[in-house]
């Protein structure tokens, strides 16, 4: 529903009660997070004050170039301060620089690498140079505004090609901006219990194998809320977040992990701390007056198990005599084929 967020989600795979911010309730089988994720909303290079300073953004949403000469900074907001690559940028930069070269604009584009994502950036990379578009590569590893410092009607960047400083005089400045995380994707992060990369996004359960999966089954991402991409990848993982959820709705049955924590409650405290350790919200209680495990939602994660002080948890799977039968194993294999 427009306009609504998810306020609260109870239950366990399979079977979530969701509350929306507007008080509707919803019992589904499966979640998809597409959040999405903003635009960065620069402050280097004088944006926001100096009106010859615009970003792409800007210029998509019809600001015009009034002068003559044009230069387009790559990397704003991405590749920095923990922050990766945006991956779309590299395309829109281009985009950008040949059609303001078609419009008889001196272009200049300064870079860090030309981050060909897809085979359409390679073709828009041998467009851009045909056309004139002079390009400036900074080092990789330097901030922006370390390698390229702004004067009055002038850029000074450091060539690494020449080794040098070089001069790169400007009308206008056009910031290539990446993206960031949604207010969305953080406040549902919270109330799903998904985990979030260094940047703020979305973790997959596995790049390879479970790309739109989280460790959560019955949750599933999509699109930017998992990290920056363009509009096709966008749409792929749609299709895909889709169609992981109507398996798993179609198949009427849920195939859970068969190893999860065991409590011998007479050696429970009722502390809590396994509640708070719990990330799939599989422990459940009142600490100090009563503690309950809800084997379908429990994961067997064993953060609980690491967090019980009276070892009144334990996981078969990962007990301290399971691993060290594992140790003997692999060291009589070992022996064996000596």
């Amino acid at each position: 529903m427009l306009g609504t967020t998810i306020k609260d989600v109870s239950g366990f795979t399979g079977n979530f009660h969701v509350v929306l911010s507007n008080g509707t309730e919803l019992d589904v089988g499966a979640i998809i997070v597409a959040t999405g994720a903003k635009p960065y909303m620069p402050t280097e290079f004088n944006y926001g004050k100096d009106p010859r300073v615009l970003t792409t953004l800007d210029l998509e949403n019809g600001k015009t170039v009034e002068g003559k000469n044009v230069a387009i900074i790559n990397c704003v907001g991405s590749r920095t301060s923990g922050r990766g690559c945006s991956r779309y940028c590299c395309a829109v930069g281009l985009s950008k620089a040949i059609e303001l070269r078609g419009q008889g604009k001196n272009v200049v584009l300064i870079y860090r690498d030309i981050m060909g994502v897809d085979p359409e950036v390679e073709d828009l990379y041998k467009k851009a140079r045909d056309a004139g578009v002079l390009f400036i590569r900074i080092p990789r590893k330097a901030e922006l505004t370390e390698a390229i410092k702004m004067d009055t009607n002038k850029l000074i960047v450091h060539d690494v090609e020449l080794g040098d400083d070089v001069e790169v005089p400007f009308d206008n400045i056009i910031l290539n901006i990446g993206l960031v995380p949604s207010e969305d994707t953080d406040e549902v992060s919270k109330v799903l219990r998904l985990s979030k990369d260094q940047e703020g996004f979305l973790m997959e359960a596995h790049p390879k194998l479970g790309p739109v999966d989280t460790m959560t089954p019955g949750i599933f991402i999509a699109g930017a809320a998992r990290g920056p991409k363009n509009v096709a990848e966008a749409i792929a993982e749609g299709y895909a977040a889709a169609s992981r959820a109507l398996m798993m709705l179609a198949q009427g049955y849920v195939t859970k992990e068969p190893f999860i924590p065991k409590f011998d409650w007479s050696k429970c405290t009722k502390c809590g701390l396994c509640i708070k350790a719990c990330p799939y919200g599989a422990i459940r209680g009142v600490p100090g007056k009563w503690i309950e495990h809800i084997p379908a939602a429990c994961q067997g994660c064993g953060a609980c198990v690491a967090e019980c002080p009276q070892d009144a948890i334990t996981l078969d799977a990962l007990s301290d005599d399971a691993i060290m039968a594992q140790i003997e194993a692999a060291l009589l294999r070992s022996l064996r084929r000596r």
